[in-house]
């Protein structure tokens, strides 16, 4: 009998069988280069760069019974099991590369979970008991709508978003059943969600589970039991987290996204001009490629963040769901409308109050809230497709009249808006919406009839009208299957088309095989190279791609960077961050203590110009032209000196000259040193110029000038040399500075030195093509070396204003990494060291550990150049040692006199704890369900027999 029920229920879940089939078939269909998944990576940009690089790398330690735990390759050292984005313990991706290369993996994971998206859907809605049709066609619209298909590139969005309906469908089932057991698992999968690497989505996501919670606690009976019970989800849900939360929590206090200003929380707000892509997606232009004649994306921000779209022939299945008598849809609609105020962010006045509640502002783009409008707009059009199959043809003619009228209405008033664009209003109305004259003549182009972007969702908005008209008369199965296959091309022709996919050979192309940076396998020691261009045949040093060759670079690409590596290198994790690279070249302290050797720069056709601008100078004191404000003979134009003459101050209206100028001797082709400290207001809005000036003697060569973004409401240090030129003879010379600026301008401390330069040519050109020139730092520090003097340093910031020491410094002053380190909490008398005869040879190197052998005859300072961080360990000869904190961002370790055996070690902030309490917690919440559910088929059984 048990055989026979069990072949029953069965025969009733055929249908379910199949359309689970065919949600994993779907984004084979659905996605192209579905059938090359071995030569191509399903996305780009931070799929591409960060994710897929971090998949490799994790596999590959793992694969060497190596833990996961910290990556050499990037940062000078960063916590790789710390970061979201490497979704270390996400159960999905790590069993697919234990079966599959790297790419391939992540391809197939790729596919799967837009599969899985449908499929968790579509059994939640099954939970309510919906027409299967109507459950089918709301997971085909979560699975390839809104977020879902915009955030491909951003693939740990993906892995987080898809278990909530799942997570969902467990909470739905205690909440009918009342069987413990389905909390026990809707707190494991909800565990997934959280491993999946994307917190911003796990919160949004929360927040939504939340309201369910408490929904369905105020609607039903037995609100306090059930809310109570409900609840536990979360304190299962933190147990079986905590081996990642905690080291997630440390990473995030000492990165870039502690401290966030409002304006970083409310970057990338939908701008309410882009509404008519959830009509015309493409209006403002493709994701990242170009579709016939439609243009890439030219509106605001861009298009990963920006476009959006749920389909045009799923509206009427919203619309019916609003006609559906049921107390379900009311917590959809609230969750649809609160999402849907969320996206506009800073152009919603309320938005600001999110800026105040922890966790949520350490997230911005406020477009990722389309993630909750999805999930709400799907199970709503479910309701709404069960709510038009159930009803009887007669019944139905209102709404479908209603939806008939709204799709025409749409249709009517793009004609109109076409109408205006062509007539006296289009200068006007386009000015409004574009602003940019460029962006205006893509949008016009972009507006034809013919265009892609306008003739599909015309003729997609006809066949739905088609579809309602036969509708009024007749429904039946082939209406459904039509409206199906309808909603299916209309989500295809967005996503489809929306972006491209790499190509992957760079990810297996060997170093010894390029003819550009073939040299680096023959390095023996270890070393790193700073990419700014990244580009060369055949291989990419792009963000983490570096990864893929065994290099390690100085700079990378995490949201959670550490700040304080931010701060002391000036390097942010942006591919866009180069503006500054002439700036952290120049200075070279920084580039020598990070182990950098080699250095790849775009090349121009000036090579020498580039070398030129990389050169250091620093200065010998001649002798003092003018010591700090020599009043003497000095004129004032709208000008005045403090009472205690230690400021001269510049103000009055714009247009106005202001100036204060003083005698100088100067002589022919000498160079003179400029120093003083300047101050602003927020009213100045020109520029100050400085100047060598007589009467026959004025030319741009002996002047300089600040704009004022070069100047800062406190005080800033303003160095610069001029050279004199020659100089006419019997001239008077002054000094001027003067602006015709508005506000008020501060000057203080000014001198003027007679200097001769020494230049430092750090970087000598070791090869140089068309496109890219590699560079060698002629002042390479290798990864460990020991120093002549130990500078205690109080603070970060300390050490940032040493090591970052002006352009313009005097030679006797200037820092030299290689004798000198800065040192925090320096416990220990000893500041100088004997640097030489020391012998350090390293026996082991891998990601979390490292072993030296070091002998000295007499005591040493050591630094290693990797990141300081919370985890590390350093042991002498067995016995734990202090790690320093060095030169703001390094280790280092005090070594006594003799031969040891120097250890780094690193594991996360209290794994051994954490991993103890998430495993138990797993193992337990494994072993409830299990039992529960065997007491459960033992009873059901005992009734079967009885």
């Amino acid at each position: 009998m048990v055989k026979e029920i069990k072949a029953g229920i069965l025969k009733r879940n055929w249908s379910d069988i199949l359309i689970i089939f065919i949600f994993l078939i779907l984004p084979f269909v659905f996605f192209k280069d579905s059938t090359n998944l071995n030569s191509v990576i399903l996305g780009m940009r931070d799929s591409e760069q960060v994710f897929l690089p971090y998949h490799y790398l994790k596999m590959d330690l793992l694969k060497n019974f190596e833990l996961p735990f910290w990556n050499n390759y990037i940062f000078s050292g960063f916590p790789l099991f710390s970061s979201p984005s490497a979704a270390i313990l996400y159960p999905i991706t790590l069993i697919l590369g234990l079966l599959f290369p790297a790419a391939l993996s992540f391809n197939i994971s790729v596919l799967i979970h837009y599969s899985l998206a449908g499929i968790f859907l579509y059994l939640f809605l099954r939970e309510y008991k919906l027409n299967r049709i109507a459950c089918f066609t709301a997971g085909l619209i979560f699975m390839f709508s809104g977020s879902m298909i915009t955030h491909r590139d951003h693939i740990t969005m993906l892995y987080t978003m898809i278990w909530f309906p799942l997570i969902l469908l467990f909470l739905e089932k205690y909440r009918r059943s009342k069987r413990i057991e389905f909390i026990f698992l809707s707190s494991i999968f909800y565990s997934f969600s959280f491993f999946a690497g994307n917190p911003q989505m796990f919160l949004y996501g929360s927040m939504v589970v939340l309201l369910y919670i408490i929904f369905y606690s105020f609607i039903y009976n037995g609100i306090q039991k059930y809310f109570l019970f409900s609840l536990t989800i979360f304190l299962f849900l933190f147990l079986l987290i905590s081996i990642q939360l905690i080291p997630i929590y440390i990473l995030t206090k000492n990165s870039i996204r502690e401290v966030s200003s409002y304006t970083f929380f409310s970057d990338f707000s939908f701008n309410p001009k882009l509404l008519p892509v959830l009509i015309f997606p493409f209006i403002f232009g493709t994701g990242s490629q170009v579709i016939q004649s439609v243009p890439k994306y030219f509106g605001p921000w861009n298009s990963a963040e920006m476009l959006i779209y749920f389909g045009i022939s799923t509206i009427p299945l919203l619309i019916f769901s609003f006609f559906r008598k049921n107390k379900h849809k009311f917590l959809w609609i609230f969750i649809l409308c609160l999402s849907f105020i969320l996206v506009f962010g800073r152009y919603n006045p309320l938005y600001k109050i999110l800026y105040y509640i922890p966790l949520i502002n350490k997230f911005r783009i406020s477009t990722r809230h389309w993630f909750e409008f999805g999930l709400a707009f799907s199970i709503l059009a479910g309701f709404g497709f069960d709510h038009f199959i159930n009803l009887n043809t007669r019944k139905s003619k209102k709404s479908i009249i209603s939806i008939i009228v709204f799709l025409s209405t749409v249709i009517t008033g793009f004609f109109i808006f076409y109408l205006t664009v062509n007539n006296g209003l289009k200068d006007r109305l386009l000015n409004f919406l574009i602003g940019n004259a460029d962006k205006i003549k893509y949008f016009l182009q972009n507006l034809k009839i013919t265009s892609y972007s306008i003739y599909v969702p015309l003729v997609i908005i006809t066949f739905t009208i088609i579809l309602f008209v036969v509708a009024l008369f007749k429904k039946n199965k082939v209406i459904y299957i039509f409206l199906v296959l309808l909603i299916f091309f209309d989500l295809f022709f967005f996503g489809h088309f929306l972006d491209k996919n790499r190509d992957n050979s760079y990810i297996s192309s060997n170093l010894e095989d390029s003819e550009i940076l073939g040299f680096l396998e023959d390095e023996e020691i270890p070393f790193r190279v700073l990419p700014i261009s990244y580009e060369i045949p055949g291989y990419k040093l792009y963000a983490n791609t570096n990864i893929y060759y065994g290099i390690d670079i100085t700079d990378g690409h995490d949201p959670m960077q550490l700040e304080d590596y931010g701060i002391i290198t000036g390097i942010r994790s942006d591919p866009g961050w180069g503006i500054d690279w002439k700036k952290l070249l120049r200075n070279n302290n920084i580039i020598a203590m990070l182990n950098t050797k080699y250095i790849i720069i775009p090349n121009t056709d000036e090579q020498s110009e580039i070398m030129d601008d990389l050169r250091k100078s620093t200065y010998i004191n001649k002798g003092v032209v003018l010591d700090h404000m020599n009043y003497e003979n000095c004129e004032f134009i709208n000008s005045r000196l403090l009472l205690d003459e230690s400021e001269v101050i510049l103000s009055g209206e714009r247009d106005k000259l202001k100036s204060y100028k003083v005698p100088i001797q100067v002589d022919d082709n000498k160079d003179y040193l400029i120093s003083l400290y300047i101050s602003i207001d927020e009213n100045v809005n020109g520029a100050v110029h400085f100047d060598f000036y007589g009467t026959n003697y004025d030319r741009a060569e002996q002047e300089f000038y600040l704009d004022p973004e070069d100047m800062e409401r406190s005080y800033k240090k303003i160095t610069n040399v001029i050279d004199a030129g020659l100089v006419p003879d019997d001239e008077e010379v002054y000094f001027r500075i003067f602006t015709y600026s508005g506000g008020e301008c501060r000057i203080k401390d000014l001198e003027i030195y007679e200097v001769d330069i020494v230049d430092y040519d750090n970087y000598k050109a070791i090869y140089g093509d068309e496109n890219i020139m590699i560079l060698e730092n002629q002042n390479f520090m290798p990864r460990f070396y020991f120093v002549k003097d130990i500078q205690e340093v109080s603070d970060l910031k300390q050490a940032e204003e040493i090591l970052w020491e002006d352009d313009i410094i005097w030679c006797d002053q200037r820092f030299d990494p290689r004798d000198t380190a800065l040192v925090e909490e320096a416990d220990f008398s000893r500041r100088e060291f004997d640097n030489v005869n020391i012998e350090a040879s390293i026996i082991d190197y891998k990601n979390n550990n490292v072993v030296l052998e070091v002998e000295s005859k007499n005591e040493a300072f050591m630094v290693f150049s990797d990141n300081y961080y919370t985890g590390w360990k350093s042991y002498i000869d067995g016995k734990e040692t202090k790690i320093y904190k060095t030169n703001g961002i390094l280790k280092g370790v005090l070594i006594p006199e003799g031969l040891h055996k120097i250890e780094f070690s690193y594991s996360p902030p209290y794994f051994k704890l954490v991993s103890v309490i998430s495993l138990s917690s797993f193992i337990l919440l494994v072993a409830g369900i299990i039992f529960l559910v065997m007491r459960r088929k033992k009873m059901d059984k005992t009734k079967i027999l009885k």
